[in-house]
């Protein structure tokens, strides 16, 4: 049986990956779906320093304190840059990477490096409101999300990420050897192909899936997410 490693993106918590985690826990395998410092259940922890970092140690405590190995990791969005991090200091307790929709920053890179443009106008108005945090966005279908029931539970439980204290240019670290060989898989999410996308991923090493859905696959698709994790053991 596979251990699996589920870890939400910016202003979600681990309450977002429930029905992946019935489904894999139905098939008999050992799922940790934790929320980090600042989200979810853990809302009122945030602060103006809680930053990329603090959310890599929160995932290396959990792989240290449950005794973790052989983990499928799995970083949905934002949370790429997290299981990168902490695969970089633990690379012995990892079998498998999984980027969901995922960021996958190289050695050395911070969001802001990934996103210039977007994180220079995400800090903008930021400062505008007066606030150390990015609001979760408001619309018909946040992040994919259409469903009339998903959304009714999905929305109230959104929160604002915490982007203080150079919480969007805090690098990323990426250079343990063992880290690096360890096989990772990247699932576009997309209404539409994209083979661009694919060969670039492939060329980085990436195997490569596509889920014709939304960002938020684990709300919308969880059944083909489950899917491609179980191939991943």
């Amino acid at each position: 049986m596979g251990t699996f490693l589920l870890v939400h993106g910016a202003c979600h918590g681990g309450w977002c990956w429930r029905k992946v985690n019935r489904i894999l826990r139905d098939k008999g395998h050992e799922v940790f779906s934790p929320t980090l410092t600042g989200f979810g259940e853990r809302t009122h922890l945030i602060t103006p320093s809680t930053n990329l970092n603090t959310h890599i140690e929160d995932i290396n405590n959990v792989m240290f304190y449950e005794d973790l190995d052989q983990v499928v990791l799995v970083g949905h969005s934002y949370a790429g840059m997290v299981i990168t991090g902490a695969t970089n200091n633990m690379p012995e307790r990892v079998r498998h990477l999984v980027y969901l929709d995922a960021d996958t920053p190289e050695d050395g890179q911070s969001l802001s490096d990934l996103y210039p443009a977007r994180m220079k106008e995400i800090i903008n108005t930021a400062k505008q409101r007066g606030d150390h945090v990015l609001m979760p966005p408001i619309g018909e279908n946040p992040y994919g999300v259409s469903n009339r029931v998903d959304l009714e539970w999905f929305v109230p439980r959104l929160v604002p990420h915490p982007i203080g204290n150079e919480a969007l240019t805090t690098k990323v670290s990426f250079s343990n050897s063992i880290a690096r060989e360890i096989s990772k898989t990247f699932i576009k999410c997309s209404m539409n192909s994209d083979q661009e996308a694919q060969r670039n991923y492939e060329e980085r090493g990436f195997v490569y899936k596509e889920l014709q859905t939304g960002h938020d696959a684990m709300i919308t698709a969880p059944q083909e997410v489950a899917g491609i994790l179980l191939e991943c053991i």
